[in-house]
C-alpha cells in the first residue's frame, strides 16, 4: 500500500511539475535514448540550482530516487514532498542509513540520483566531485549516466526568491561501466570529465573553468 501511494504521488508530481517547467523554462531533455529501459543506474548530474532535481525528474523518462542533504528534510514544508518522493536523506549520522536504502533501491533495479560534487555550487561552475558515487557505482554494478543540467543556474541563481523563464536544456550521456577493481575516486573523476563533455561539446563552456575549457 504504502509503495502504491509513493508512486501514485509520484506521477502526479511529475505530470503537474513537468507540464508547469514545460511552458514556463522550455525544458528540452537532449539524447533521450542513451536512457536504459530497465535495470539499475545511477545519474549523475552537475548541481548549479534548487531546481535541478525537480527538472531532472520531471523529464528523465524514469523514476529517479535522489539522495539528498537531511537539512532539506527538517524544513516542514519541504520534509512532506521528500518523504513522498521516496528521497534518501543523508548527513553526519545517517551515512549507514542511506548506503543501505541506496544500495535497496539499485540491487531492486531502480535508478538512483545524485549529484556529485556533493553541494549546489554558488559560483555555478562545475565543483570538484567526491568519492560517494564511485563508491556506489562499484559495490553495486550499476552504470553511471552523466547528465549536464543548462539554464537553471540563470533561472534560480542562489539568492533568488523566484525563477526567471530561461530556456533549460538536459544533456544526457552515454551510461558508463566501470570494472571492479577501478578506484572510487577514479570513477569520480572519469564522471566529472564526461560532464565537462557534455557541457564543453554543446556549447557551454562557461559552466567550468577557464584551465578546462582549454583542455577539451
Amino acid at each position: 500500500m504504502k509503495r502504491f501511494i509513493l508512486y501514485s504521488f509520484y506521477l502526479f508530481a511529475k505530470g503537474f511539475v513537468g507540464s508547469i517547467f514545460f511552458l514556463y523554462f522550455r525544458v528540452k531533455a537532449h539524447d533521450k535514448r542513451r536512457v536504459p529501459e530497465k535495470g539499475r543506474l545511477i545519474v549523475a548530474a552537475n548541481h548549479s540550482s534548487y531546481l535541478d532535481p525537480m527538472l531532472l525528474g520531471s523529464f528523465f523518462p524514469r523514476r529517479i530516487h535522489y539522495i539528498m542533504t537531511a537539512v532539506h528534510y527538517q524544513k516542514w514544508f519541504l520534509y512532506p514532498f521528500c518523504y513522498l518522493l521516496d528521497t534518501i536523506p543523508i548527513g553526519p549520522n545517517l551515512q549507514i542509513a542511506a548506503y543501505k536504502k541506496t544500495m535497496k533501491f539499485l540491487h531492486n533495479e531502480e535508478v538512483i540520483g545524485i549529484f556529485p560534487e556533493g553541494q549546489r555550487s554558488r559560483e555555478g561552475y562545475l565543483l570538484d566531485t567526491r568519492k560517494g558515487v564511485g563508491v556506489y557505482a562499484l559495490r553495486s554494478k550499476a552504470p553511471v549516466l552523466p547528465v549536464a543540467i543548462v539554464g537553471a543556474r540563470e533561472a534560480l541563481p542562489p539568492g533568488r526568491k523566484f525563477p526567471k523563464p530561461v530556456k533549460v536544456h538536459l544533456f544526457i550521456g552515454e551510461p558508463i561501466r566501470f570494472p571492479e577493481d577501478t578506484a572510487p575516486e577514479a570513477v569520480s573523476d572519469r564522471i566529472r570529465e564526461e560532464i565537462v563533455k557534455l557541457l564543453v561539446d554543446n556549447g557551454h563552456a562557461d559552466y567550468v573553468s577557464g584551465d578546462e575549457r582549454t583542455l577539451q
